[in-house]
């Protein structure tokens, strides 16, 4: 997940490949965007009403636990997810 304080930055800030590449074990990288500034984190009465505060942030959540369930299709041997263990352990 790329830094910025929830309200700069995104996906691409990071490369992937490179990491991948460059790495001395392999490994699955999943890159992904998330809502950010207004969009992902607008406080307002309305917002907590219709139960949409802290939307990026349930976009990160909806993504661990996508990748949780589907991780298996990308790997040979099925491994512990350790982001997505830590999601889940809130």
């Amino acid at each position: 997940m790329h830094g910025g304080a929830f309200n700069r930055g995104n996906a691409a800030m990071h490369n992937s490949g490179a990491m991948v590449g460059w790495a001395a074990e392999p490994f699955i990288c999943v890159s992904f965007g998330y809502r950010i500034g207004a969009l992902g984190f607008l406080p307002s009465a309305l917002s907590a009403k219709e139960g949409a505060l802290n939307l990026g942030l349930k976009d990160q959540i909806c993504l661990m636990e996508w990748v949780q369930e589907n991780i298996h299709h990308f790997e040979r041997t099925r491994s512990p997810c350790l982001a997505c263990r830590r999601v889940h352990t809130r």
